[in-house]
């Protein structure tokens, strides 16, 4: 999967469950949990899912904790999918 199609395919995951349509898609691309006031413990485990359903991942507790923001969970899964990859 290519850096474009990870950015792209996590933007809309961002969308679809913190409802940021009206958002600037680099805005969306520098966000942070304190940024979202509806990113609470439930959107998290939906962002958790999410990513572990569309990216074929799995994260432990310790990165779960760590996913609060866009652009920590971007490079962790460009780290995940290189792992992968080999």
């Amino acid at each position: 999967m290519t850096s474009n199609k990870i950015n792209n395919e996590l933007l809309n995951i961002f969308i679809k469950i913190f409802n940021l349509k009206k958002i600037n898609s680099n805005k969306i691309e520098k966000i942070h949990k304190d940024d979202v006031k509806s990113w609470d413990s439930l959107k998290q485990i939906n962002l958790i899912l999410s990513l572990e359903q569309s990216f074929k991942v799995k994260f432990s507790d310790n990165e779960a904790i760590k996913l609060n923001s866009y652009p920590y969970i971007l490079k962790l899964l460009k780290s995940k999918l290189k792992k992968k990859k080999k």
